[in-house]
């Protein structure tokens, strides 16, 4: 009688492991679901390390890492954080930044086959993102490597951007 429970319950705790490892869950929801009480968008705090700054259509893209959102009342810890932002010029990589504003769930994909966005950016340890109102730098400790390769990155690809058409650049420079 043990040995078929035990089974299955290492069965369930493998196929728990397997679907979290591809952003799905079996028993219940994540920690930015929860503190996202079942909106789609609430006001408040993230709060995490500066990991990557890459250019956007319009402004930047910032990824926080190991944030902490503070929330409708409630905070907890995620994996990752997409800012939006036109500030990211004066961040640097390994500071520690809270933005408060609007933050968003990823939607899912409205109909078969569409893209899913959620799963795409959760496969990458992004939860959430947010469309900040304000900003402040919790910590200027300045990750030095990481800040030499991302301003080589700009140098080259703007050097890209005057020696290659403007279709070929955007390619060569990703």
């Amino acid at each position: 009688m043990r040995r078929p429970l035990l089974f299955l319950l290492a069965a369930w705790a493998a196929l728990e492991l397997i679907m979290t490892a591809f952003g799905m869950r079996l028993a219940g929801s994540s920690a930015a679901e929860r503190t996202m009480a079942g909106r789609s968008a609430v006001y408040g705090t993230a709060a995490g390390q500066v990991k990557q700054v890459s250019p956007a259509a319009s402004g930047e893209t910032v990824r926080l890492s190991g944030a902490t959102i503070t929330a409708a009342g409630r905070s907890c810890r995620v994996r990752g954080v997409l800012v939006y932002t036109d500030e990211a010029d004066s961040w640097k990589i390994g500071w520690r930044i809270s933005v408060h504003g609007e933050i968003r769930q990823w939607e899912e994909p409205g109909n078969p086959g569409q893209f899913n966005l959620r799963s795409h950016y959760q496969a990458q340890g992004i939860d959430l993102f947010v469309m900040p109102d304000s900003s402040a730098v919790l910590e200027r400790k300045t990750d030095r490597l990481g800040e030499s390769l991302r301003r080589i990155r700009e140098v080259l690809s703007a050097q890209l951007g005057r020696l290659a058409p403007a279709e070929d650049a955007g390619v060569l420079a990703a």
